[in-house]
């Protein structure tokens, strides 16, 4: 109601030097006036419109609107409330589309092809991918598509975010890719298309060592203690580049000092005896298979 009233004042006001300068304007026509009167009268008018303008936009800071469509989250304020100037009136959230940041760690980089953090809004680059989880107790999937990863590596875990976009997650539209709402705060997970990879050897994880070298047997029953290119690891298995080895024999015995070049016996083979100064008799496991 105050600033309506302020926005009145000032419109009359307006009104008022409006009429005071067209009549000073005609009486200056006839020499009746000078022309400092006008000019003052002039500069009185423009002052009205400034002040009419100023009261417009105030009163027009007192609505409160969206530039989007969108659902209200918190509100901290009501109607007859006082405010300042600064002072958070509410939290919204748009429902054109919603950001759901997936933490990929470094090893997991290797296999998927994502766009870039200056690729955003690049449609070409974007990679169409599937999100899962519960929405009121039952299994439901969205359809969404990383448009960017984010700049940054996070401090805490080294991960860095992959960004999906869910378009009309609340389906709204008519037209809506979505079968099921997907309310903001919803946990998901999302599959991401990976890579092929070819030329790969997979081996027991116990038996690379945490400096990434792999014991393997050669063709001559020697050992040899290579650095490995590990390329990925699960539970038990650990897959390393075919290429950065040529042997395939691999050594599934602890040994306690082992050195390159010492002769070992296999278990299962009727290989002569290892001589006094060669390692301990050793097991090796099958040749492990390429994939």
């Amino acid at each position: 109601a105050l600033f309506r009233t302020a926005l009145a004042q000032a419109e009359a006001v307006l009104n008022q030097r409006q009429i005071e300068y067209d009549g000073i304007k005609n009486l200056g026509a006839k020499n009746y006036r000078s022309k400092i009167d006008l000019a003052t009268a002039e500069s009185a008018l423009a002052i009205a419109k400034a002040d009419v303008t100023r009261a417009r936009r105030d009163l027009d800071k007192t609505r409160v609107r969206l530039p989007y469509a969108g659902i209200v989250r918190e509100k901290n304020a009501d109607i007859g409330q006082f405010v300042t100037a600064g002072m958070t009136l509410g939290v919204t959230f748009g429902t054109d589309i919603v950001e759901v940041r997936l933490p990929l760690s470094q090893p997991d980089q290797r296999f998927v092809d994502l766009p870039e953090a200056s690729d955003f809004a690049s449609e070409e680059k974007a990679v169409p991918i599937t999100l899962t989880g519960r929405y009121r107790g039952r299994e439901a999937s969205w359809a969404g598509r990383i448009v960017r990863t984010e700049a940054t590596i996070d401090e805490a875990n080294r991960v860095t975010y992959a960004v999906a976009q869910v378009a009309d997650p609340y389906r709204r539209l008519e037209d809506s890719p979505q079968t099921t709402p997907l309310p903001v705060g919803t946990f998901v997970g999302a599959g991401i298309p990976g890579l092929y990879v070819d030329n790969v050897l997979e081996i027991p994880r116990s038996a690379v060592r945490g400096n990434g070298q792999v014991i393997f047997v050669d063709d001559e029953g020697q050992l040899r203690i290579r650095d490995v290119d590990v390329i990925r690891s699960s539970a038990t298995m650990t897959y390393v580049a075919a290429d950065s080895v040529t042997e395939r024999r691999v050594v599934l015995t602890d040994l306690e000092a082992p050195t390159n070049g010492s002769q070992v016996r296999i278990l299962g083979e009727d290989d002569k005896p290892a001589e006094s100064d060669t390692a301990d008799s050793t097991e090796s496991a099958p040749e492990t298979s390429e994939g």
